[in-house]
């Protein structure tokens, strides 16, 4: 059985009610999961991206940053953590200048 089969098939059952008493352990795992690969995602921009890359915004809030495409012009601390600080291609996106936005790391990807 492939994984492609095994999560149709655990689809199934959980849309069947089959697996109701396990579905806090599987939300659990799931959640545990998405933040690992998130973490990841993090530590591996934060060791490829540098100060001068061009960058396109990805699964950032707001929603209407998304795909908006830019360049590193610094990096930044916010809540302990480490961002990068972009300048967009364009003047202004509602409400944001376009200049210096605050964008967690797993929130930018290399063009």
């Amino acid at each position: 059985m492939t994984a492609q089969d095994f999560a149709f098939k655990a689809t199934d059952l959980i849309m069947m009610g089959k697996l109701d008493r396990y579905l806090d352990m599987i939300s659990v795992a799931i959640r545990s999961r998405n933040e690992e690969l998130h973490r990841r995602k993090e530590i591996e921009h934060l060791h490829t991206i540098t100060v001068g890359d061009r960058v396109v915004l990805r699964n950032i809030r707001p929603k209407y940053l998304e795909g908006y495409e830019g360049v590193v012009t610094a990096t930044t601390i916010r809540r302990a953590k480490q961002h990068f600080v972009v300048d967009l291609d364009v003047d202004r996106v509602r409400r944001f200048s376009g200049k210096g936005i605050i964008c967690p790391p797993a929130a930018v990807e290399k063009v």
